[in-house]
């Protein structure tokens, strides 16, 4: 079905996604994060942009356990890769390879 007016375009290789899971997750991100990440005001399934440790990021909320993806540009990769595993130090943390070659997950 055509739109008139309308363009879709994909930028799916513009960001890095980075998966965050565990019981303390939700600790983890609200150090650098604004918003609340409480299960009411987050609720499993949504998504939002806003900023982590003053990068921008899409953050989503999956609709199980206690992950959170985050949606980064590939530029910012580094910075964002290096705040994360800083704030996580003091929970204990572990990288989990990906399951397979792609970049990104599927929503």
């Amino acid at each position: 079905m055509m739109i008139p007016g309308a363009t879709l375009t994909d930028v799916s290789h513009a960001r890095i996604a980075v998966e965050v899971d565990g019981e303390k997750s939700r600790d983890l991100l609200a150090k650098g994060c604004a918003i609340d990440l409480h299960p009411r005001q987050f609720a499993p399934g949504t998504c939002v942009q806003t900023s982590i440790a003053k990068i921008g990021v899409i953050l989503h909320r999956p609709r199980n356990g206690d992950s959170f993806i985050l949606y980064a540009a590939r530029s910012y990769a580094g910075s964002c890769w290096h705040w994360l595993t800083a704030a996580a130090r003091e929970y204990g943390y572990h990288v989990i390879a990906p399951q397979n070659n792609s970049a990104i997950q599927q929503l």
